[in-house]
């Protein structure tokens, strides 16, 4: 792996005391990411990052894993950089502001300003060996994931951190590249321990296709930490950690990108029938997990397709409801509007205009006989005509307005020599209250209707009085009657308060 710390001790003191750095930094590190401090969980991860020591074999995980070495300081090494990449997956997942980046270290700052697309490959690179790359904070864009042979011995729990971090960041391809990159660069003593190991292990419990036995913890980052007193080997933990990156890429990966068909023919070629290592009996249950995950993505589809449609169903049902009652409100609002009957003025303009034309003739020596009182109102009748047709009060209005045009005559007359007079007004039509009146009545004939009809209660009202013997409008009775009643109200007044009184004094 890539690192830029201190050169490498030989020292047994000085591997120990470096060691207990690391995991006091480890601690901390691990401490602050789980009440969510990112600022002191970048700064710890960075220190022990410069700690780290540089000039190490690529292989010097694998040569202790067959001689049976315990090498912690290796461990620690990697298990750092597995909580590096899940830090950094993280925090890049919610999107930190460029603010909040100030307050992490400048490698780590560096690294969260990149895009998700770029994120991931710059990892990749960071944890190949040094003679290609230098630091983690030196690389930038522009980088690829593919098979190398730098890559062959890289652990396959990295390759599992790296590539569920791929997937929280929502970069799936990311992941199939990592994924695949390692399965093409795996050197053969690498996968000659997985294989020794897959011979003697127990595929029905601990390397089930459900992950919940002891050996599928690829790393202490991904599960939990094993029971107190015990210590998992090392061989196993390799081999849950293979089996892991398997399933990520067959049953959560692919799958996310569409490429069924390509998962299952990856299944196949890791049995035991095409060259590979992994029992039948695993890659059965695979095939059977991956087929049930296309069942359910299938019912899942459509089911959305038909949430999708029931939405656009009603959503046009809405606006066809919306259009229909807007409809009604515009054909109600229209049957509502009265239509204005003719003015008073059209009904002279034909007056008018025959008075015109007699003054002409009397000139040219013809006289002409009086005007017609329908020709005066014939230019008003197709104006009425053309008017749209209305219902309820409207309609009686507009029907006794054209009634009275049409029975009424002209005001004014024209003599024999085309002289026009206007007939003797009476004295009572010269008072102002019958003059407005009159005015009314003939602007507005419903008052007109009004008042005929309180003349004819009032009429009935008087003969009902006159069948029974009574005389007169019956004021006087209802007058006395009013007096009589407001004389009983008061009686019962004072009683009160004389009752009022008593109870008081007693």
């Amino acid at each position: 792996m890539a690192t830029n710390g201190a050169p490498r001790s030989t020292s047994a003191g000085g591997s120990k005391s470096r060691l207990s750095q690391l995991r006091a930094h480890y601690r901390a590190a691990t401490s602050a990411f789980l009440v969510r401090d990112y600022g002191q969980t970048a700064i710890s991860l960075e220190e022990a990052r410069l700690l780290l020591p540089q000039g190490g074999k690529e292989d010097a995980w694998l040569s202790a894993l067959v001689e049976g070495r315990e090498e912690p300081e290796l461990d620690m090494e990697r298990k750092l950089a597995i909580f590096r990449i899940t830090f950094l997956a993280t925090v890049a997942s919610s999107s930190p502001s460029p603010s909040s980046l100030e307050l992490y270290p400048a490698a780590i700052s560096k690294l969260l300003s990149l895009p998700p697309a770029a994120l991931i490959p710059t990892l990749w690179h960071s944890l190949l060996p040094s003679t290609e790359t230098s630091s983690p904070a030196d690389l930038g864009t522009g980088l690829d994931v593919f098979p190398t042979p730098s890559a062959a011995f890289l652990h396959p729990s990295l390759i599992v951190a790296l590539s569920l971090g791929a997937l929280k960041i929502e970069q799936p391809a990311q992941a199939r590249a990592v994924l695949e990159a390692w399965f093409g660069s795996v050197g053969e003593s690498v996968e000659r321990v997985a294989w020794e190991e897959s011979g003697v292990a127990d595929w029905a419990g601990e390397f089930s296709l459900s992950g919940g036995g002891e050996g599928m913890s690829s790393s202490g980052i991904l599960s939990g930490p094993p029971p107190a007193g015990t210590k998992p080997e090392p061989r196993k933990a390799l081999l849950a950690s293979w089996i892991k990156a398997m399933d990520l890429l067959v049953l959560h990966v692919m799958p996310r990108l569409g490429e069924w068909e390509a998962a299952g023919d990856f299944v196949r070629l890791q049995g035991v029938e095409n060259g590979g290592w992994v029992p039948d009996l695993r890659v059965e249950a695979a095939l059977a997990q991956l087929t049930q995950l296309q069942q359910q993505e299938a019912l899942a589809h459509a089911s959305r397709l038909q949430r999708q449609r029931q939405q656009k169903e009603q959503q046009a049902q809405a606006d066809s409801a919306a259009k229909s009652r807007s409809s009604r409100r515009d054909a109600k609002g229209k049957g509502r509007a009265p239509s204005s009957p003719p003015l008073p003025q059209d009904r002279t303009k034909g007056a008018n205009n025959s008075s015109s034309g007699g003054s002409s003739s009397s000139s040219a020596g013809k006289p002409s006989p009086p005007a017609s009182p329908s020709k005066a109102t014939s230019s008003s009748r197709p104006a009425a005509a053309e008017e749209a047709p209305s219902t309820g009060f409207a309609s009686l209005r507009t029907s006794l307005s054209s009634y009275l045009i049409r029975s009424s005559p002209s005001h004014d007359t024209l003599t024999p020599n085309g002289s026009t007079f206007a007939p003797p007004s009476s004295a009572l039509s010269r008072l102002p209250l019958v003059r407005t009146l009159l005015q009314s009545i003939e602007n507005d004939p419903l008052r007109l209707l009004s008042f005929i009809c309180a003349f004819l209660a009032l009429l009935g009202w008087v003969r009902r009085r006159r069948r029974s013997g009574k005389k007169g409008l019956g004021v006087g009775e209802g007058l006395a009657r009013v007096g009589e009643g407001v004389s009983w109200g008061v009686g019962r007044v004072v009683e009160v308060v004389r009752m009022g009184t008593k109870v008081t004094q007693l």
